[in-house]
């Protein structure tokens, strides 16, 4: 199985993450996109190289966190809770150096399990968008906050190593973090939620008073969580509440927890022996033609005359085209029938996960195109036109991702493995730079009949089209994004047109 979730990263970047779930068993996987560029961006095989776009596209393999319920990490009968237990208390009872590097492992996989965990239950809340159900959230949050620390306070200094002690008190400050952020993002949702009710109705004066509690409860949760923090030096706030650092040590924490699922990986360009040989052969061909016009000026002895020196001379001058012309055909022939690299996912022990095989390139033209590709390009009504006149260029790219799911099962990865996921982000900022002015006046009647004018934002759109296959099937997926010079302004899901969510 191999799912798509899409997000605005930021104002240049798209992000898409997939997961790839092989069941236990070896799957193979391929992953074909096509980016339509409108030829008024200026960009194209000219301008925007293959190199270019494995600099704007940009991949990151890690294990899938393990998916628990929110409700279950907070009674502490989800597997992951039981898991850190028992790491615990091998490390209480005197473990040694061994018990807690175990520790160190399971509390931080435990701390991706929350965040993931939390970001669920709030995407859930946020399609229901109730007060009611917002506030259960951030008690079973601040629930499972509290059953992590009687876990760990046994910990005491002299118990267990130091590195184990601290990263217990990292994921703490980590959590802590986590789910402040959440409860004011809630409560901001929830009280525009609760504007949008009718001021006299009777469910809007529910609403309302649900949106009190849930205050009163965040107010609480947010001022202890911050005094307990000042006593650490790892998200500490300042006297105003608000420290100019907060956001890099945030992140620090992030990358502490996460790097726990990230894979090494090792790249390799594919074909370089096989290019070179090629090249090799266009170099001796080159030269077995120069060679043949000498042997053949110069078949029979005698003066060196006028046309044998000019044969001779226009020999060794196509020598090096020919050269050039059969190295570009041999290379563009090798880059479309294998790949340009090739990435080794390798896990602790240095064995091979996964092999990702990827290309890109150019299309000559649309015929080049599959139907059913033309056909979801063709279905936007907004876009439509921008195919139409001038005709679009089309930068395709290819990846080929076989995942051992046997090896991603035994047990000495130490970690509850069921898939990979991919974090795969395009940087558009390359297409943005032919792009006019961001904004422009336009002119209008107003309801006097007077002439006013008003600036509007001018904006550019990339389709992107992507074809996910796998074991299971085969899907397609498209994308609008509109842009301008300052950065993404939206990014929508064809055909229905949904808007993807800011990270």
């Amino acid at each position: 199985m191999i799912r798509l979730f899409p997000k605005i990263h930021d104002k240049f970047q798209v992000e898409l993450k997939l997961e790839y779930l092989p069941g236990g068993r070896p799957a193979r996987y391929k992953v074909r996109s096509w980016l339509f560029v409108p030829q008024q961006l200026g960009v194209s095989p000219r301008t925007y190289a293959r190199e270019d776009w494995y600099r704007d596209a940009r991949s990151f393999l890690r294990y899938k966190t393990p998916c628990e319920a929110l409700p279950e990490l907070a009674d502490f009968s989800a597997t992951a809770c039981k898991r850190l237990q028992e790491k615990v208390q091998a490390a209480v009872r005197g473990g040694g150096a061994p018990a807690a590097v175990e520790l160190r492992r399971e509390v931080r996989l435990f701390g991706c399990v929350v965040k993931a965990a939390l970001r669920d239950a709030a995407y859930a809340w946020r399609k229901e968008r109730g007060s009611k159900e917002a506030l259960e959230l951030m008690r079973e949050g601040a629930r499972l906050l509290k059953r992590y620390r009687d876990l760990v306070r046994p910990l005491g200094a002299g118990k267990v190593p130091a590195e184990a002690r601290e990263a217990c008190r990292i994921i703490d400050t980590f959590l802590s973090g986590l789910l402040e952020q959440h409860a004011l993002e809630l409560l901001e949702d929830a009280e525009e939620s609760a504007k949008s009710q009718k001021r006299g109705s009777k469910q809007g004066k529910k609403e309302r008073v649900r949106v009190r509690r849930l205050a009163r409860f965040v107010l609480a949760l947010v001022t202890t969580e911050a005094q307990r923090r000042q006593k650490s030096d790892l998200l500490r706030s300042g006297r105003d509440g608000w420290d100019p650092g907060r956001l890099e040590r945030r992140s620090v924490l992030k990358k502490f927890a996460e790097s726990i699922l990230y894979l090494p990986v090792v790249l390799r360009q594919d074909g370089a022996l096989k290019e070179q040989l090629w090249f090799a052969v266009a170099a001796g061909v080159a030269m077995a033609f120069a060679t043949l016009a000498a042997v053949w000026v110069n078949f029979n002895p005698g003066q060196m005359t006028l046309p044998a020196l000019f044969v001779v001379i226009v020999s060794y001058m196509f020598k090096d085209r020919i050269k050039d012309w059969l190295r570009a055909w041999f290379a563009t022939r090798q880059r479309r029938r294998g790949f340009d690299y090739i990435r080794e996912v390798r896990d602790e022990s240095g064995e091979t996960v996964a092999t990702v095989h990827e290309k890109a390139w150019w299309l000559a033209s649309m015929d080049e195109v599959p139907e059913p590709v033309r056909r979801e390009r063709g279905q936007d009504p907004d876009g439509r036109l921008e195919g139409s006149g001038l005709e679009e260029r089309v930068l395709g790219s290819q990846r080929e991702i076989a995942v051992d799911g046997a090896r991603l099962g035994k047990a000495s990865h130490r970690l509850p493995v069921l898939g990979l996921t991919e974090i795969f982000r395009l940087h558009i900022r390359s297409f943005t730079r032919g792009t006019d002015d961001p904004a422009k006046r336009l002119w209008i009647l107003d309801r006097e009949g007077r002439p006013r004018h008003r600036k509007v934002l001018r904006l550019y759109s990339l389709h992107w089209i992507l074809e996910l296959e796998g074991p299971d099937g085969l899907t397609r997926r498209a994308f609008r994004l509109g842009f301008n010079r300052k950065g993404l302004k939206y990014v929508v899901s064809l055909p229905d047109h949904v808007p993807l969510a800011r990270a």
